[in-house]
């Protein structure tokens, strides 16, 4: 976009961005935001489970970090990805590094179902 096109849709995105932040919030953020302490203590509940070597979180998200298999980096994140599909649970891995993140209309139920598949998974690959 050339500059004198973007000096004049200027003022509309400024009229948009307001608009779409004037309105509330979804529902659902205000759910995320209730069951992310849940969440949290779901998923720090692992530690000291081996092979978990760190768990962070933020919100509905975590990402937990496993101790890498000698001689072979990611194998550990990729056999616990496989474990949790057979259990009916999907996770993302990146190397040795389990990612969660739940949609936003999860239940309590689902996050306790969650921490306790992947609890069971992790004491096997230990």
């Amino acid at each position: 976009m050339s500059g004198a096109l973007m000096w004049l849709a200027t003022p509309r995105m400024h009229a948009e961005l307001r608009a779409v932040l004037s309105r509330p919030l979804s529902p659902r953020w205000d759910r995320a935001r209730e069951l992310a302490p849940r969440f949290e203590q779901a998923v720090h509940a692992l530690k000291g489970t081996r092979p978990i070597i760190d768990i962070r979180n933020f919100g509905l998200m975590a990402g937990i970090e496993l101790e890498p298999l000698p001689g072979k980096p990611g194998a550990r994140g990729y056999q616990a990805f496989l474990r949790c599909l057979e259990k009916g649970l999907l996770v993302r891995v990146t190397g040795d590094i389990i990612a969660l993140s739940p949609p936003l209309i999860i239940s309590a139920a689902q996050i306790d179902e969650i921490a306790a598949t992947l609890g069971s998974v992790l004491r096997e690959l230990a």
